[in-house]
């Protein structure tokens, strides 16, 4: 199967009203017939193809569930809620392994 490889360099954005919303261009690589049928509903609704791109993607995600979190999350919970604010004072405990909830 031929492939198409369309590149976007991330230097510029590909159109004018990508500068406005933050952006960023990327490399895509789809089959010579996909890309075909891309730009032809491109051509057919007058719109790029970026546009078409993104919609899809955004669609795509938005039935995907969101990533679950790493099997280790979690495993270090200490019970506190301001080990964070209290870290440079209780390290001294936490290294002797005097700290309790």
């Amino acid at each position: 199967m031929r492939m198409m490889h369309t590149h976007m360099s991330q230097t510029q954005p590909a159109e004018p009203h990508e500068r406005d919303t933050g952006s960023e261009r990327t490399t895509v690589t789809l089959p010579t017939e996909l890309a075909r049928r891309l730009r032809t509903q491109a051509r057919a609704h007058d719109r790029p193809v970026s546009a078409i791109v993104r919609e899809a993607l955004e669609a795509y995600l938005a039935g995907q569930p969101p990533p679950k979190l790493p099997s280790f999350m979690g495993v270090g919970r200490s019970g506190r809620t301001d080990l964070s604010e209290r870290v440079e004072e209780l390290l001294p405990e936490i290294i002797r392994g005097d700290l309790r909830s």
